[in-house]
């Protein structure tokens, strides 16, 4: 008798039944995985900013020293739409308006902040920059 104990057919179907549970498993993980990617772009959409809104962008460790704030305050000054009806964000400073445009998985919610310079800004006069000249 070999390892398995048992009879010689029960050694040719192991193959198969594992390549079933396997497929099955592939096939639940799947629909998992397109689930949770719907609930995530219905909440992107929930979550939509408006001209004039206040939002701040995360200054990483790198692009900062010691004594500069972690978050950028901006305010956002137009928004575009793109095929897959999700939006990109034109932000502004109170020194400059950003080269980049950023979606809202970018943006922190400052709107409750009162950031009056920023909110009184007219971006029309102020220079492009980078966001890493901006964080200077």
């Amino acid at each position: 008798m070999g390892l398995g104990g048992g009879n010689g057919d029960n050694n040719s179907s192991t193959p198969d039944r594992h390549t079933r549970i396997r497929d099955e498993a592939e096939e639940a993980y799947m629909k998992t995985i397109a689930k949770r990617q719907r609930l995530y772009d219905d909440a992107q959409k929930l979550r939509q900013c408006q001209i004039g809104d206040l939002a701040g962008l995360k200054i990483d460790k790198v692009d900062r020293t010691n004594t500069t704030p972690k978050i950028l305050p901006c305010k956002v000054i137009s928004i575009q739409s793109s095929s897959d009806n999700m939006h990109t964000y034109r932000l502004c400073t109170t020194k400059c308006v950003l080269s980049s445009r950023y979606g809202v998985n970018d943006l922190i919610d400052l709107t409750k902040c009162n950031f009056s310079e920023l909110r009184a800004i007219d971006s029309q006069t102020l220079p492009t920059q980078t966001f890493i000249q901006a964080c200077k």
